[in-house]
């Protein structure tokens, strides 16, 4: 009697305090939840994929642990999720955000490698859920741009251009009457673009420009290369 008096007790006091907000979840379940927001903007991204993992204990590293997805979840008009779930698997678990693929419209803020086009990669950096409590995960994201590259090429040297951020590459052979072009291509704020030449089909890129996409809010940005 006297141990469910200080549970009661414990319960009480812990509703006056934030700081008791984990020990809140009674009911045998684990909930891990957060929000995603735009670095650029500090506006909520909606739509985000969020996932869940399992763990493997017995792997040394704990981004290499967590392989296994549990459950989805997607981010709503405010840009929160949460994953609520009972410990039945005896194992541990973590949050990871989505790498969108070409074509979507975001990705998690700290990527160095270039994604592979075709698997979908998971941020390196996973959240571990500790079990039983509320736990609370903030993501940061910068939204992936459309940058229209006005280029002007002043290279007759090259036959062969490539234009590429981390996120895209476009490889296009020299306009044969107008020098002026277009193209369309994928690319993150703040990040460099590179335009290489291609002399013929044996020789290695050059690299004859490079500009980093300015931090613009809007959708589309465009931007001119001379070279």
């Amino acid at each position: 009697m006297k141990k469910h008096i200080k549970h009661i007790l414990l319960l009480l006091a812990c509703l006056g305090l934030t700081a008791c907000d984990d020990f809140i979840l009674t009911d045998g379940r684990t909930l891990a939840r957060g929000y995603v927001t735009d670095s650029l903007t500090g506006q909520p991204v909606a739509g985000a994929r969020l996932l869940l993992f399992t763990c493997n204990a017995s792997v040394v590293f704990f981004g290499d642990r967590c392989r296994t997805i549990l459950d989805t979840a997607v981010t709503d008009a405010n840009g929160y999720y949460q994953f609520k779930f009972r410990d039945q698997r005896r194992t541990n678990y973590a949050v990871g955000i989505s790498i969108y693929r070409k074509g979507d419209a975001f990705v998690p803020l700290d990527i160095y490698d270039q994604p592979n086009p075709d698997a979908e990669i998971v941020q390196e950096e996973l959240y571990r859920v500790t079990e039983g409590k509320k736990n609370q995960f903030n993501f940061l994201v910068k939204s992936l741009k459309t940058v229209s590259a006005d280029l002007r090429i002043n290279s007759p040297a090259y036959k062969r251009f490539i234009i590429n951020s981390r996120y895209d590459l476009i490889d296009f052979k020299a306009p044969a009457t107008s020098r002026d072009t277009t193209v369309y291509l994928k690319a993150l704020p703040l990040e460099p673009i590179g335009v290489y030449g291609i002399p013929d089909d044996n020789s290695f890129s050059r690299l004859l420009l490079e500009k980093r996409v300015p931090a613009d809010a809007a959708d589309t940005i465009r931007m001119e290369f001379a070279f």
